[in-house]
């Protein structure tokens, strides 16, 4: 199966390319800095390119999203109280606008009659 990963580069990023590669899928590798990705593999295409044209090239059968820790989670409203105002402003900004991409590819990718994973962590508020 062809999958691409978005994020690729963080944690959880690294660990579903690897899992995916030794899985025998083919796998588009996604990020902003690719230079971070660890992982070298003949089944692994890395890409720097706009998302939506290379979905629209490489035809992913599924997306797995994810929503943006940043605000998100649990763990971080604790820290809440600690980070200026005008900062979390930004980083509720940012996450919305994290989450409405998110749901542009989804959106296309239901479209095209093709699957897509939500992700969604048990101490997530989404």
């Amino acid at each position: 199966m062809k999958v691409i990963v978005f994020g690729a580069t963080g944690s959880i990023g690294n660990l579903t390319v690897d899992a995916l590669l030794k899985a025998g899928h083919t796998v588009t590798a996604f990020a902003r800095n690719l230079e971070k990705l660890k992982i070298k593999d003949t089944e692994l295409t890395c890409s720097p390119g706009d998302v939506l044209k290379l979905i629209d090239s490489t035809k992913p059968a599924l997306i797995i999203g994810s929503p943006p820790c940043s605000w998100f989670s649990r763990m971080m409203q604790i820290n809440w109280g600690r980070i200026p105002r005008h900062r979390r402003r930004q980083m509720m900004q940012e996450a919305r606008v994290h989450l409405g991409f998110a749901c542009k590819l989804y959106e296309l990718q239901h479209r095209s009659g093709r699957a897509f994973i939500h992700e969604h962590p048990a101490y997530c508020l989404l």
